[in-house]
């Protein structure tokens, strides 16, 4: 036998599945696939995430897993849920607050995903966030939506789950993502 490492694929359409459970029957939210308003892929509110339907499952999955932790920063700080909601006049100088509150959603949302078994997901998260990350700087700074393959997001340092406080959802004004 030769020492060649097996690389076991990923079913995202598996672990969306699981994850859509465990969030609906862990945290009280529900999940909805189907259209997203406007020219995103995905939206929450505090109470309900939707992922848009013309997602490949991977996508779906980083976009479950990154919302899930807006909605959880939305439902414990109001100063987060206010910067979550600031679309136009981003100064330079916002972009580091920014980047920690974007950057903690995806660490709540690692968190999620070990929640239901996924262990070996923090590379590609990171990876994931990273270049959304560069999507969302490069926008604030531009106004420009150039979207980064997850490769342009590998320089991303990996991230650590953050645990999953616990919180009531309550609804705010929907938040439109991606």
């Amino acid at each position: 036998m030769n020492n060649v490492a097996t690389v076991t694929a990923v079913d995202y359409r598996a672990i969306f599945r699981a994850l859509v459970k465990h969030i609906e029957g862990c945290y009280s939210l529900r999940v909805n696939v189907g259209p997203v308003t406007g020219s995103y892929t995905g939206q929450f509110d505090g109470k309900e995430i939707w992922v848009d339907l013309d997602r490949n499952p991977e996508e779906a999955v980083f976009i479950l897993v990154h919302l899930f932790g807006h909605t959880v920063q939305w439902n414990l700080d109001e100063k987060l849920r206010l910067l979550g909601l600031t679309n136009s006049g981003v100064r330079k100088e916002d972009l580091p607050r920014i980047y920690q509150y974007e950057r903690e959603a995806s660490r709540l949302g690692l968190a999620l995903l070990e929640e239901t078994g996924e262990l070996r997901l923090a590379r590609w998260l990171s990876d994931c966030f990273g270049a959304d990350w560069k999507f969302l700087a490069h926008f604030y700074r531009t106004g420009e939506k150039l979207r980064f393959a997850k490769e342009q997001g590998a320089d991303e340092p990996l991230l650590s789950p953050l645990s999953i406080p616990r919180f009531t959802p309550q609804r705010w004004p929907p938040r439109g993502s991606f």
